[in-house]
């Protein structure tokens, strides 16, 4: 079915040195701007995703496990209380109604 399995070729092991490489350097590069970055700064970028971070979330289906296990489960999982009432389904929502009101009032004039 198309799957070979890694006989310890030359060109495998050394495509996954190179890919432990790039994995290292790029950790390397990450250790550094967080060794560099303003303790405030930081602080500040966490508390802005945390106001949006529940608008990008979808809520699950009626029969998701986790529904039926109770919000309290949900609520902890994603980190958002209020996750019946702020989420990407109901962030569209409101979007689209914005944008049939706006649509149904140019209509009119």
């Amino acid at each position: 079915l198309g799957y070979a399995p890694n006989d310890g070729s030359k060109a495998e092991n050394e495509q996954e040195e190179t890919s432990v490489e790039n994995y290292s350097s790029l950790l390397s590069v990450l250790r550094n701007i967080v060794k560099r970055a303003d303790v405030k700064y930081v602080r500040n970028m966490a508390k802005s995703v945390e106001l949006v971070k529940c608008w990008h979330f979808w809520p699950p289906s009626k029969l998701d496990y986790d529904v039926i296990l109770g919000e309290s489960l949900m609520s902890s999982r994603i980190g958002c209380p209020k996750w019946r009432s702020r989420n990407a389904f109901i962030g569209l929502l409101r979007l689209l109604y914005q944008k049939k009101a706006v649509a149904r009032q140019a209509k009119t004039n």
